[in-house]
């Protein structure tokens, strides 16, 4: 799993919504000869004003080409793990 980071102000925390919509269809389309890229989910830290989405992804590059062909700006994309708790 792969964690684009991407700053979001609190006054535009409305345009959370649209991103994840971009996301989710451009994962959903690749380019042709590119690796699937699948959306996860993302959460928005107000505080923090900083959005994290997640992606499977097969490396860091395909997320960020991901982010870049939804119109997403990402300060930075970083492999991630995931734990249900088990």
């Amino acid at each position: 799993m792969h964690v684009i980071e991407t700053y979001l102000s609190r006054e535009h925390a409305d345009e959370l919504d649209a991103a994840t919509r971009r996301l989710r269809l451009t994962a959903g389309v690749p380019p042709p000869g590119e690796a699937q890229v699948r959306y996860v989910r993302s959460v928005f830290v107000p505080a923090d004003e900083t959005c994290f989405h997640f992606v499977e992804a097969p490396s860091a590059d395909a997320a960020g080409e991901l982010a870049i062909r939804a119109a997403i700006s990402p300060d930075r994309v970083v492999e991630a793990e995931a734990s249900d708790g088990s």
